[in-house]
């Protein structure tokens, strides 16, 4: 097997999620219309909804503590959040954040200096203490106002 493209596109959680709903009930309604109705394979169905089910549930920060459940679910995103988060992700830090790792940051929503070292790649040369204390903030804000 030969690989042609190197990861040509990263997606975040919200992506994803938001494709395979809009894939589910597309189905739907095309199957309605239709007098034949299209079947889709089992595997396919017990996948999209294991996967969607998983993205729709509040999803932990810390493998130690069960209780410390993380607030932001799939479903209170929308389109003008996930923009504006990614704006304000480079204003914060002036453009010095690579595509993937603010992904990351939205799908992980970092709340300590520790999660935000693991993610971006050399995290102390590119970023001073007040651009990673702003990414902080970011996100706590963002919960603060997905949890209202």
């Amino acid at each position: 097997m030969k690989i042609e493209e190197v990861r040509s596109a990263s997606l975040s959680d919200y992506e994803v999620f938001k494709h395979l709903v809009q894939e589910v009930t597309t189905k739907d309604v095309r199957d309605n219309n239709k007098l034949k109705k299209i079947r889709l394979p089992y595997e396919y169905k017990k996948i999209t909804s294991g996967v969607i089910s998983y993205l729709s549930k509040n999803k932990t920060t810390s493998f130690d503590d069960s209780t410390n459940w993380n607030p932001i679910t799939m479903p209170k995103y929308d389109d003008t959040k996930f923009i504006e988060i990614l704006t304000e992700l480079n204003d914060k830090t002036n453009g010095k954040l690579f595509k993937w790792e603010k992904l990351q940051l939205i799908n992980t929503t970092p709340k300590s200096m520790v999660e935000v070292f693991a993610i971006v790649e050399e995290c102390d040369n590119r970023l001073d203490e007040s651009e990673i204390e702003a990414i902080i903030n970011v996100f706590s804000s963002l919960t603060k106002s997905l949890s209202k």
